[in-house]
């Protein structure tokens, strides 16, 4: 996947995950999105959006426990 493809699509699928305050969980969640989303097309062009959005509430998680995501569950198939 070229470059500007990868950007393109991450740049429409945080639309899909809501922000919230400065510092909160669910930002967290969004950036850990993107990280592993960027790494995921990187590796495999063809990984599902919902196998990166586990990856990244496995990983915000970790940190904060009791944290409850908000995304748009049809977009991402959940």
């Amino acid at each position: 996947m070229k470059r500007h493809e990868m950007n393109q699509k991450i740049d429409i699928e945080p639309e899909h995950i809501p922000r919230a305050e400065r510092g909160s969980a669910q930002n967290a969640f969004r950036m850990m999105y993107n990280i592993h989303r960027r790494k995921d097309l990187a590796r495999r062009p063809e990984t599902p959006a919902f196998q990166t959005l586990d990856r990244a509430i496995a990983s915000v998680t970790q940190e904060y426990p009791y944290f409850l995501p908000s995304f748009n569950g049809d977009f991402f198939g959940k």
